[in-house]
């Protein structure tokens, strides 16, 4: 029996920039989500994707970081983030700081989805191949409520024992 994992772009959040102070509209979420940046000045790999136990404050030294570098509100303005929840087999699994939910390490799966339809990831780890050893082909649903307008793979399925 297949198992189904879903990619659920849930919520989209700029960077913004008013009187110094540089924040994300909405607020991110304090959640463990899978998230991908896409900044669109970055020539060549506009994306990166991760994960963390709490999104919140894994972006809280990130804009510490934009405020005393001094980022210009144009650089600013080029850089929006995806918050990506996970259901595997009908269940929310937050992949936490791993990437592995349910066994699945579905970052390293979004990463290769990504990285599969041609477009360039920042990534520096969890860019080799997916193997898929779960036993179980993997059906990949990606459902975009949040309507973000950059690019979401299109579902495809991973045999067992298979790279992707």
């Amino acid at each position: 029996m297949p198992t189904d994992v879903i990619f659920s772009y849930t919520t989209i959040h700029r960077v913004q920039k008013n009187g110094g102070l540089v924040f994300y509209v909405p607020a991110l979420p304090h959640a463990s989500r899978l998230y991908v940046i896409r900044h669109t000045l970055a020539n060549n790999f506009p994306f990166y994707i991760g994960t963390a136990n709490n999104i919140n404050h894994r972006f809280e030294e990130r804009l510490r970081a934009v405020r005393e570098f001094g980022f210009r509100n144009n650089e600013i303005n080029n850089i929006s983030i995806a918050i990506v929840q996970i259901t595997v087999g009908g269940v929310p699994r937050p992949p936490h700081n791993n990437g592995i939910s349910a066994g699945i390490d579905v970052e390293n799966l979004l990463i290769r989805s990504y990285m599969q339809q041609g477009h360039g990831v920042r990534n520096i780890a969890k860019v080799a191949p997916f193997l898929n050893n779960s036993g179980q082909t993997i059906r990949c649903y990606f459902y975009n409520t949040a309507n973000w307008a950059h690019f979401v793979p299109a579902n495809h399925n991973v045999p067992n024992n298979t790279f992707y």
